[in-house]
């Protein structure tokens, strides 16, 4: 039973959808569900992502029952990306904007540092962000207007090394933090063309099944056959 348990729950958060796809067949199942309390909380994510992000990262040997949640490199390294709005200024093609951070671990298992990285310059939305363009359940709802249309974000982000445009749907938290969405819509304008941002992606929670499955709703080699917004079930095809 704890073999499976930690098996289902890699196959979660640090499995893509080949590996859920073998785990559920290791297991005679045909099925997978994903609540929207695994991975949906106050302000954005969270939950009971923590707990199966603990298991995950035991079933690699990364930490055991000696150490709490949020003890190991590997459970920091599974979570979504969080930019701090800082105060410094920084400027992309004479556009003056405040400069992104974010957070860096380093240390091991019950001895974890972290460390602000200076990583984008987050200026205001010119039209190059359009959210009326998309059609992901989710971004809508989190980004709704009270007449039910879409507003769009008022910060875009470009990567300090390289000055690009970096395509992450920022959702802002508090006045100064922001957590990064990526999805396959496209919203993005580049050089005269619409785009997807999930290229850009950053973290490994955006590859994870529970992300494609429960954000995104896709997952290769399975079919959505229920979805309420709240609870999404796959069968495998």
């Amino acid at each position: 039973m704890l073999s499976m348990i930690l098996d289902v729950a890699y196959a979660y958060i640090q499995g893509d959808d080949t590996v859920l796809r073998d785990t559920l067949k290791k297991y005679g199942s045909n099925y997978v569900l994903f609540d929207q309390e695994i991975i949906v909380s106050n302000p954005l994510f969270g939950g009971k992502f923590y707990a199966l992000n603990y298991l995950s990262c035991a079933k690699i040997g990364q930490v055991d029952q000696r150490f709490p949640m949020m003890s190991s490199k590997c459970e920091y390294e599974n979570l979504w990306e969080s930019v701090l709005i800082t105060n410094d200024r920084c400027n992309i093609d004479g556009k003056i904007g405040r400069v992104g951070a974010v957070i860096e671990y380093t240390g091991y298992t019950g001895a974890i540092q972290q460390r602000l990285v200076n990583s984008y310059c987050i200026i205001n939305n010119d039209g190059t962000l359009d959210l009326s363009r998309a059609t992901n359940r989710f971004v809508r709802t989190l980004f709704r207007d009270q007449i039910g249309g879409i507003r769009n974000p008022q910060f875009i982000m470009y990567r300090l090394n390289d000055s690009k445009l970096h395509r992450g749907i920022p959702v802002p938290i508090s006045q100064n933090l922001l957590i990064i969405l990526y999805t396959y819509d496209e919203v993005w304008f580049v050089d005269g063309n619409w785009t997807s941002g999930y290229e850009d992606r950053t973290s490994r929670f955006y590859n994870s099944s529970l992300y494609r499955g429960f954000v995104l709703e896709t997952l290769d080699g399975f079919d959505l056959v229920y979805n309420n917004g709240y609870v999404k079930i796959y069968r495998l095809k």
